[in-house]
């Protein structure tokens, strides 16, 4: 689901920060708090519902509400970080002698309001809906998000006075309802699993991120990135140009010494180096002895080596997770390395340095990779990702260090990630961030 939180500059974007499950088929209840490290690990033996407790979430945010209360649970609740909160709770309907979901919505102001699946609403506000519909499409529109059926504005009225007959429109009502609670915000959720192995990888609809043999077009879309950071690299590096003689003119003569001079270029050589090794720039120019530098020329140098780095700067977020992703890659694919190309984006290599089909390689490289680079070049900021056994496919070596690896993804790419594993070498030395799902049967209070 491609969503997009509304914030101002200065605003953190909102975050689940609990979520909480009862009943649980008809057995459990579970509890997690998210951690704070932003990686939360759930744990536990088989059959208490981690799996399931993952496709609650991800059908919530997928708003597949008739999927979702196909499971057994009682309630399942969500806090968010700015205080809003929602909960799905079932209930029984005495006078119709059927169960019910009603969705019950706490802003965080505290002011809360309700309805519920099949329509009996238990308590709604006049008017919400006429208030929030407008906003609710815009930002639909504005995430390019595949939209639930519509209700008409024609509706609002007839809705709001708490009966609904056509189902079809309730899903709208129920994500009307829901982005209102939060005020506008949406926040984005993937599920990752890695057994579909044959899936589609992007299921646009869904927003579920499975894995099927299409790392052959990873290449191109790193390709298509680089050249996009590039091409911002050149727009800025013409405007600097453009603007050297009139800044040059009203810099001030003393902003720039020598020792600033020579800090700048070995900076600039520093990232000069860093960008060629993965590929990013090739034949920069660097700056060697600058001993000689006649002092009058200062400024003038000074002002060019700024601009220098600041058109680097540009492209230092890329490279950060280029980087990153060669060196988690390379570290574990034996015999083999990843080399980044402008042109074709990324190829592996043989200790022959003979290229390969990424086709070829074994299904726990391909998955490598994949996972990798979803995480650091498709996953969107301030995503709540949900993984499913991440140590399928993975060597026991691999499996000891994800954890880590994965904390410094989300040093570049901030997501909060819930993944749930029956592997300790998944946990290895990370049980701060566990969270246990307990088979003990839960009791009702006499």
């Amino acid at each position: 689901m491609n969503q997009v939180a509304e914030k101002s500059d200065n605003q953190e974007p909102v975050r689940v920060v609990e979520i909480g499950v009862k009943g649980l088929f008809g057995l459990y209840d579970h509890t997690v708090k998210l951690k704070d490290e932003r990686v939360t690990i759930i744990h536990g033996p088989n059959g208490v519902g981690k799996t399931v407790f993952l496709k609650l979430v991800h059908l919530f945010y997928s708003f597949k509400y008739e999927n979702l209360l196909k499971f057994d649970f009682t309630s399942l609740v969500f806090f968010f970080s700015n205080g809003a909160s929602v909960q799905i709770k079932k209930f029984f309907v005495e006078d119709k002698e059927t169960n019910d979901y009603v969705f019950i919505f706490t802003d965080n102001s505290s002011e809360e309001w309700s309805i519920s699946i099949n329509g009996y609403l238990v308590d709604s506000k006049s008017g919400l809906l006429e208030k929030y519909y407008k906003k609710i499409i815009n930002i639909f529109d504005d995430a390019k998000i595949n939209k639930p059926k519509l209700i008409e504005l024609s509706d609002l009225e007839f809705l709001s006075k708490g009966k609904v007959t056509n189902k079809n429109k309730i899903t709208m009502f129920i994500a009307a309802s829901y982005f209102a609670a939060l005020e506008g915000y949406l926040i984005k959720c993937s599920f990752i699993s890695i057994l579909r192995v044959f899936s589609e990888l992007l299921d646009d609809k869904s927003n579920s991120v499975t894995f099927r043999l299409k790392i052959g077009s990873y290449p191109q879309d790193l390709s298509d990135i680089i050249k996009t950071s590039l091409g911002s690299y050149g727009v800025f590096s013409d405007h600097l140009e453009r603007t050297f003689a009139k800044r040059l003119i009203d810099a001030d003569e003393t902003i720039y010494d020598k020792s600033m001079i020579e800090s700048l270029f070995q900076e600039i050589n520093l990232i000069k180096k860093r960008y060629e090794k993965i590929g990013l720039l090739k034949d920069f120019v660097g700056f060697d002895d600058i001993s000689n530098l006649n002092p009058t020329k200062y400024s003038s140098i000074g002002l060019y080596a700024s601009d220098i780095k600041s058109k680097l700067n540009i492209l230092e977020p890329l490279a950060r997770k280029i980087e990153l992703f060669v060196n988690i890659t390379n570290s574990k694919i034996k015999n083999k390395k990843i080399i980044i190309d402008k042109e074709l984006g990324f190829k592996v290599i043989d200790r022959n340095n003979k290229e390969l089909n990424l086709v070829d390689l074994s299904s726990g490289e391909q998955h490598l990779i994949i996972l990798i680079y979803e995480l650091l070049f498709k996953v969107e900021s301030n995503t709540l990702l949900l993984i499913d056994e991440p140590e399928l496919s993975m060597h026991i070596s691999w499996q000891r260090e994800f954890v880590d690896d994965l904390l410094k993804i989300i040093e570049l790419n901030p997501i909060d990630v819930i993944l749930a594993t029956h592997s300790p070498s998944i946990i290895n030395d990370h049980s701060n961030l566990m969270v246990a799902f307990k088979a003990d049967v839960q009791q009702e209070a006499a």
